[in-house]
């Protein structure tokens, strides 16, 4: 890749990291819009301001070694892109998705997150994630941490409640503490079935959930999550259920398929001129 680390943390081209396409996709709920027009994004207990500098992308930070990772620079997109062209039906959603990248999150932080946003919007995931932070918050930073899981432990069903968590109160209340280094760690080197199915176990956690959690946390990229978006781009007569649509085209996409819908995803975001991202429901189908 040609991203490189400056003193003012990582500038790479603006073709290989699209800051609005990369952050208004579904994928990540702790971004904010500055009034400078540029953006701040909290991973964990680190943080970065991203902005463009002609054809270049500006991601400002004190941790670049971790953000290099974070915002995925060791995958080549380009020939990932040219891999799913092969399929003619995305080739309209790529043309419209370049720079576009599926973020590393940390796995304890996008399953917490990913929880809350079962039947949920953008914008009150959003709120209910930064009342949880400031809550649990020990400083006074602007952007707080996001909290580890002993703080998550010591709030009540009745505090997730009081929060804005609705009937995923007791889903955290009771996943946080199954939530070990060690849970996670494992959900990582297990086959992507097989961990799907673990993190289905797990109250809160239904297969789109899971697919999320493994696509955005863990690199699984044959992780194809099926939600209002995905299951209307990829409704017909035969594949007329998420379920079917799942099947259907993560058997299609393969290895690449987390790429793919994340590409649709976006396309079909912009179709809808009279939605806004604040508007787009993260549904939970199965």
């Amino acid at each position: 890749m040609n991203e490189r680390i400056t003193e003012r943390g990582i500038v790479c081209s603006r073709a290989e990291l699209n800051i609005e396409r990369t952050l208004k996709c579904g994928q990540l709920f702790r971004f904010f819009h500055n009034a400078d027009g540029t953006y701040s994004v909290a991973s964990g207990d680190k943080t970065c301001k991203l902005y463009y500098d002609g054809d270049n992308t500006v991601i400002e930070t004190n941790e670049p070694e971790y953000f290099v990772k974070y915002f995925d620079f060791e995958t080549d997109y380009s020939c990932i892109m040219a891999k799913l062209s092969e399929f003619e039906e995305l080739r309209e959603a790529l043309s419209c998705g370049g720079g576009l990248r599926i973020l590393r999150q940390q796995p304890f932080e996008a399953t917490v997150s990913f929880i809350i946003s079962a039947n949920n919007n953008i914008k009150r995931i959003q709120g209910i994630i930064e009342r949880i932070c400031a809550r649990l918050c020990d400083g006074d930073g602007n952007i707080p941490p996001f909290p580890s899981r002993e703080k998550l432990m010591t709030l009540s069903v009745e505090d997730f409640s009081a929060l804005g968590c609705g009937f995923r109160d007791r889903y955290l209340h009771s996943t946080v503490p199954l939530l070990t280094d060690d849970y996670l760690a494992s959900i990582g080197a297990m086959p992507q079935e097989l961990a799907k199915k673990e993190l289905c176990k797990l109250m809160g956690v239904g297969p789109k959930v899971a697919d999320c959690i493994l696509l955005f946390a863990y690199k699984k990229t044959a992780s194809y999550p099926v939600d209002t978006w995905i299951f209307k781009a990829g409704r017909t007569d035969e594949l007329d259920t998420p379920e079917k649509v799942h099947e259907y085209y993560s058997r299609r996409y393969g290895e690449n398929a987390g790429y793919a819908q994340q590409y649709v995803f976006y396309y079909n975001q912009q179709r809808i001129s009279n939605l806004t991202i604040n508007d787009l429901t993260i549904a939970k189908y199965f």
